[in-house]
């Protein structure tokens, strides 16, 4: 249960405060964003996949993370390995 509580507030705090998206001409934009844990600090090694697809990344030292090239309306999956 509280596993669920910390991915969840992973996850709105990534999207909520910190995402950001530029979009391009044809309908295809870059994700750019920083995943940190409940107490702020960034989170190593994170995996974010476009979900349904392979395309994916794994978040830096710092917890950064980029995704190129993602069609609109898409759902993000953040995996956390502990």
């Amino acid at each position: 249960m509280k596993k669920n509580k910390f991915i969840r507030s992973v996850a709105i705090g990534c999207f909520l405060s910190v995402c950001t998206a530029a979009f391009a001409q044809n309908g295809v934009k870059d994700i750019k964003g920083v995943i940190y844990d409940e107490n702020g600090e960034p989170i190593i090694g994170a995996s974010i996949v476009v979900q349904g697809t392979s395309n994916g990344t794994i978040s830096d030292l710092e917890g950064n993370f980029t995704l190129s090239l993602i069609p609109q309306h898409i759902l993000l999956e953040i995996n956390l390995k502990y």
